[in-house]
């Protein structure tokens, strides 16, 4: 019988082992990007088996958006009280992580090569709807608080807060700036009808 932590039904082990293998897959990711990691790699940089690898990540996909998951470096579901601030606390974190986290660093190679890797490309689409996930959660909030009705286009407004964020990152090259982020986080409270002001 295992060692297991009381209560949470989860061995202490397993999870040292998974922080060990997302700890080497994510120093892989920043200095090597997506194109060039393996299995056989995260191993060899972890020192747990590929076994046990497998045991734990059931695909290379599913190892690859824990991993890239792994470098991000914020809270993505601050909740202040009032939607605008937690967009607003949201957007800092995203565009201080885009611009100077390793993992913004990693998004150009993962784009690339999630063109022609469809491991890659499964990794991208689960690590968006992760993401969508955790920002639909800070407008859910704002619902059960009553700031946001619950018929709001609150779609439409994620994809006014992050996009711009995104594009000017990776097309425009250029900072990611306060200004930018208070316009596009009271763009977005705009459209679901939250104050502003």
């Amino acid at each position: 019988m295992t060692p297991v932590e009381a209560g949470t039904g989860v061995d202490p082990r397993v999870e040292r082992t998974r922080a060990v293998v997302l700890e080497a897959a994510a120093e892989l990711l920043a200095e090597d990007g997506f194109g060039r990691i393996t299995i056989d790699g995260v191993a060899e940089r972890s020192g747990v088996a590929r076994s046990t690898i497998y045991r734990n990540f059931p695909d290379r996909p599913a190892l690859l958006a824990e991993a890239f998951a792994h470098l991000l470096d914020f809270d993505d579901t601050p909740d202040t009280g009032r939607l605008v601030d937690d967009l607003l606390v949201f957007g800092r974190q995203l565009a201080e992580g885009l611009t100077h986290g390793p993992w913004g660093r990693t998004l150009a190679s993962l784009l690339e090569s999630a063109t022609h890797d469809e491991d890659i490309s499964r990794a991208l689409d689960r690590f968006g709807e992760d993401r969508r996930r955790a920002c639909r959660v800070v407008f859910d909030r704002a619902v059960a608080r009553g700031e946001v009705a619950a018929d709001a286009p609150i779609d439409v407004a994620q994809l006014r807060f992050v996009s711009p964020l995104f594009f000017v990152h990776l097309f425009k090259a250029r900072p990611l700036d306060d200004a930018l982020v208070r316009s596009v986080a009271e763009a977005a409270a705009r459209e679901v009808g939250a104050p502003v002001g």
